[in-house]
């Protein structure tokens, strides 16, 4: 509207439309008015056609109006029953011709156009909305208040939470802090970050973009813990190490086996020295006894390379650690958690407990209990074994197989552990605890 006009109120299409009719209807009633006039006709025969001539006006007037007012109305509710989001109504225009009747037909293309772009949309919507829940990269987003507009199953689970709504008003504190982390990576750029995240330490693959809605600046992240998928690469090239070994080392002790009992038999048949006979005996015991050792030790490694799949039934957490925890009645174990069902393989999850529990006696205090805790996080199950004892120095070789500080030890607990626990959807961490000196052995089990 120009500054001329700033001010002025316009009057209505249709009022104008109807004056403008009115005007046309005067001036040919004013000229026949003056042409009786000129042609001295009678006074009585003026107002006859003056009368004839106002009436005929307002008759025209009001009928245009009518039929404009009705039109603009039709016109009208079929725009606003575009904007209020109802593609039903259709307008006749069939019966209509002439720029009114085309007028019409757009409006009513446009609706139907409109229809089948939104149902277009919400059946984008409600794919996209299965990807997410399917997906397992989380995915997350949020406003520069911190207020999160779209987080999916996966992304619930690794920081945990337990809402089934898809935004959340009020974040907690560890969110908040997990989100500032987040914006302070370059927008755009593949990122790979160990962080701690939830109840999962873990490498994840991190991917952060911006963009606008509404004026408002919105942030997008895409979270995946590759760690597992490192660690399975991993495993995958120490099974095969170790079914070439197993091979080469079985193939060579089993006939050095075999031969040292046939010497040992043939030595017992012959007549010898007694000195040098049993001096060969036990050479020859010495060799067996090592190679039925490496024989057994090949074997062991060779379980957690064929390590099966769980067999999953439900079974009371609680009651589990408390049937171990009878097992180890020497030691002082104080067991804090409430009775919650999760699908497990029993005799699995049962040795990963003990290899956990023995650690932490053998790592630990005499003074002090080991604690074993756990509790329910969305929809997982987060246990932890404490110990008091002087805690890890180096933890790169942890799950490692082979490697051991124990003097006895074979280096397959925590590689077994862990293959277990991620078996089962998991994840096992082994860190210093942050409360109290000493180390934490902490595992997630899924709740099914």
């Amino acid at each position: 509207m120009s500054e001329k006009n700033e001010g002025k109120v316009i009057k209505p299409i249709e009022t104008r439309m109807a004056s403008l009719v009115f005007v046309a209807n005067l001036v040919p009633s004013a000229a026949l008015i003056a042409l009786l006039v000129l042609i001295d006709a009678s006074v009585y025969v003026i107002g006859i056609v003056a009368v004839l001539s106002f009436f005929l006006s307002v008759f025209s007037v009001t009928t245009v109006w009518r039929m404009a007012q009705y039109h603009f109305q039709s016109v009208h509710n079929l725009l606003d029953a575009i904007v209020c989001g109802d593609y039903s109504f259709r307008g006749a225009h069939e019966q209509s011709s002439g720029a009114y009747g085309e007028l019409i037909k757009t409006i009513n293309a446009l609706a139907v156009t409109i229809q089948r772009q939104r149902m277009q949309s919400q059946e984008s919507q409600v794919l996209i909305r299965k990807v997410l829940e399917q997906i397992d990269v989380a995915i997350l987003s949020w406003d520069e208040s911190h207020q999160i507009h779209l987080i999916n199953p996966a992304a619930k689970s690794l920081i945990g939470v337990s809402s089934e709504a898809e935004t959340i008003q009020q974040p907690s504190e560890e969110v908040c802090a997990l989100i500032v982390t987040l914006e302070q990576l370059k927008v755009g750029e593949m990122h790979l970050k160990d962080m701690t995240i939830g109840n999962e330490r873990g490498r994840y693959r991190i991917r952060l973009e911006r963009f606008i809605t509404d004026g408002d600046t919105h942030y997008l992240v895409f979270l995946t813990n590759v760690s597992s998928i490192l660690r399975s690469e991993e495993r995958r090239a120490w099974r095969n190490l170790v079914r070439v070994l197993s091979h080469e080392i079985n193939n060579s002790l089993a006939p050095l086996r075999s031969f040292s009992r046939a010497l040992s038999s043939q030595i017992d048949k012959r007549e010898a020295d007694a000195e040098l006979k049993q001096e060969l005996l036990d050479g020859l015991n010495v060799i067996g006894n090592r190679a039925d050792s490496l024989i057994s030790f090949v074997q062991s490694y060779h379980k957690v390379a064929r390590l099966p799949e769980p067999s999953r039934q439900k079974h009371d957490f609680r009651e589990l650690v408390v049937n171990l925890a009878d097992l180890f009645s020497d030691n002082h174990i104080v067991v804090d958690g409430q009775s919650i069902t999760v699908s497990l393989d029993v005799a699995q999850i049962e040795q990963v407990m003990i290899n956990l529990i023995k650690n932490a006696i053998e790592a630990g205090s005499d003074l002090e209990p080991i604690e074993i805790n756990w509790r329910r996080v969305g929809n997982t199950l987060a246990v932890n074994v404490l110990d008091s004892g002087p805690g890890i120095h180096n933890a790169d070789n942890l799950f490692t197989p082979f490697y051991t500080t124990k003097p006895k030890g074979s280096g397959i607990g925590l590689v077994f552990s862990q293959q277990v626990v991620e078996a089962h959807g998991g994840h096992l961490d082994i860190s210093n605890r942050d409360d109290a000196t000493g180390c934490r052995a902490s595992f997630t089990l899924p709740i099914h």
